[in-house]
C-alpha cells in the first residue's frame, strides 16, 4: 500500500543535561494510531527512559491509498 507522511511534529520534553544523564540506555518507544479514515490517518508515538521519565513525543498525520 503507497503511504506518506503529510506532516510529522517531534516534541522534546528533555533538556541537554537530561539527555546527557540517560546516556546510552534503553529507551522505551510506544506509538498508537487512532483514525483510519478518507485516505488518512493520524499517529502519537512517546519516548521514554528507564525510569519512566518522557524524554520525546510526536504527532504524525498520514495519507494512504485505500
Amino acid at each position: 500500500m503507497a503511504a506518506g507522511t503529510v506532516s510529522l511534529t517531534v516534541y522534546f520534553h528533555a533538556d541537554a543535561g537530561e539527555l546527557a544523564a540517560h546516556g546510552e540506555d534503553y529507551l522505551l518507544g510506544t506509538a498508537r494510531a487512532h483514525r483510519f479514515s478518507r485516505g488518512y490517518f493520524d499517529q502519537t508515538a512517546r519516548l521514554r527512559g528507564r525510569g519512566g521519565t518522557l524524554l520525546a513525543s510526536s504527532h504524525r498525520l498520514v495519507y494512504f491509498k485505500d
